[in-house]
Formats: C-alpha cells, sequence, structure tokens
C-alpha cells in the first residue's frame, strides 16, 4: 500500500474559522484528513463498526429513511420507495447498513452520468 502525505506548518494562533477556511482550500474531505498531533504510526486511526442489519421487513421505508438521515445517504423518495420494495418482495430480507452505503455511492450523480445521455 502506498500513501502519499501533504504536511502545513499552519501557526497555532490561527483562529478556529481561519483554519477551517485554509482546510476547506487545500484538502479533500472525501479522501483526506486533518491530523492535530503528530502520528505514531500509519494504522488505522478508527476501528471498523459492527455491521447492522437495516429492519426493512419490519419497519419498512421508515427504517431506510432512518438509516438515510443518519449516514446523510442523499435517497429521494423514489429511491426510498424502490429499496424498500425490492428488499421486502424481492429479495426477502433486510439488508445491511453496509449493502444500503453501497447502493448509495452506485446510486450517486458521478456513477450516473449514463442516465442524462
Amino acid at each position: 500500500r502506498i500513501e502519499r502525505s501533504r504536511r502545513y506548518a499552519v501557526s497555532p494562533g490561527l483562529s478556529s474559522g481561519a483554519r477551517a477556511l485554509f482546510l476547506a482550500m487545500v484538502h479533500d474531505r472525501m479522501t483526506e484528513m486533518e491530523y492535530t498531533e503528530p502520528l505514531e504510526s500509519f494504522g488505522a486511526v478508527e476501528e471498523a463498526r459492527p455491521v447492522r442489519v437495516i429492519p426493512v421487513l419490519k419497519e419498512g421505508k421508515k427504517a431506510l429513511e432512518k438509516i438515510n438521515d443518519e449516514l446523510g445517504l442523499g435517497f429521494d423518495d423514489w429511491d426510498l420507495d424502490y429499496y424498500t420494495q425490492l428488499f421486502s418482495e424481492k429479495v426477502g430480507r433486510d439488508p445491511t447498513d453496509v449493502e444500503v452505503f453501497d447502493m448509495a455511492q452506485s446510486n450517486s450523480e458521478p456513477s450516473r452520468h449514463w442516465f442524462f445521455s
């Protein structure tokens, strides 16, 4: 695995607003992060969370609405209706949070350019 790193020397006296503005200009929140303390290793910073089952069979669309709000997935009403029907009627089981997140990513605007052709 190869990782690239960039370091910026930022004045400790910089206000939090100025720091946030600087970070917004120089880094991508999707692929990079700020380290406020020196790194001691290149190991994973966060522990993997356990996979959760989303109770669509029991709660229906409300279960998907809840995970949509919690993870900021960007599903609209059509998506919520479609995935509720897909899992409850065709697949016949509850989806996991990993599957729902993957569907949201696959359905995001950059992945849908074919749709507008």
